[in-house]
């Protein structure tokens, strides 16, 4: 990210990598938020992690909170951070060298009410808990790309990713489409042969 980012955000060392796409999107969304509160002290500190650290994150929370299962660690091997299409934000220390958390609150709450707009959403939203198995993480955004960020936001009470994923389900390759703006989105499983995972994709359209 360090190699890509600009001058509205910092990263907390050279090593956090993220997928080029959705790093191109955060600069969008992080330019966008510096123009608007004037503020650039948000501090990436997580993106892509390898399974190994994730099991290292999740035993730690595990012997913190005495529980068999994680509330707020996925489970290592199914954890967002290894798509390279999530992130972990934090803040800067203040003036005075006292450490800050990132809540999604005050001038702050701009990113996690605009995030769509740039194909983020906040992963783990805290009326979805139930659905999610994790604990609401105003931290955590996930890229999902436009225009699929957006509608999860603009559907009547929100839609989480494991819903929208669902939404989608009802809307195959062969039967009606779901249209949205310029879009048009369908669902299809993939189909597995001798040389690998097929899908099929528009010949005389982007996609």
């Amino acid at each position: 990210v360090f190699d890509y980012k600009t001058r509205s955000y910092q990263v907390k060392d050279k090593n956090v990598t993220m997928m080029e796409e959705a790093i191109l999107a955060l600069n969008d969304m992080m330019d966008a938020f510096y123009a608007k509160s004037g503020l650039s002290d948000v501090l990436l500190v997580s993106g892509w992690r390898d399974p190994a650290l994730q099991q290292e994150l999740y035993e730690d929370d595990l012997s913190e909170t005495g529980r068999s299962q994680s509330t707020l660690v996925a489970i290592p091997g199914h954890s967002e951070h290894h798509t390279g299409l999530c992130l972990d934000f934090g803040l800067m220390p203040s003036e005075n060298g006292e450490s800050r958390t990132y809540d999604g609150t005050g001038a702050y709450a701009w990113l996690n009410e605009n995030c769509a707009d740039y194909g983020y959403v906040v992963r783990y939203p805290a009326d979805k808990t139930d659905i999610t198995k994790i604990e609401y993480e105003p931290w955590h955004f996930r890229y999902v790309s436009k225009p699929h960020a957006q509608i999860m936001t603009e559907t009547s009470d929100g839609l989480c990713l494991e819903e929208y994923i669902e939404l989608l389900k009802q809307y195959p390759l062969d039967g009606e489409h779901l249209r949205f703006q310029d879009y048009e989105i369908c669902w299809q499983q993939p189909q597995q042969t001798e040389n690998g995972l097929r899908i099929a994709v528009p010949a005389d359209r982007d996609y």
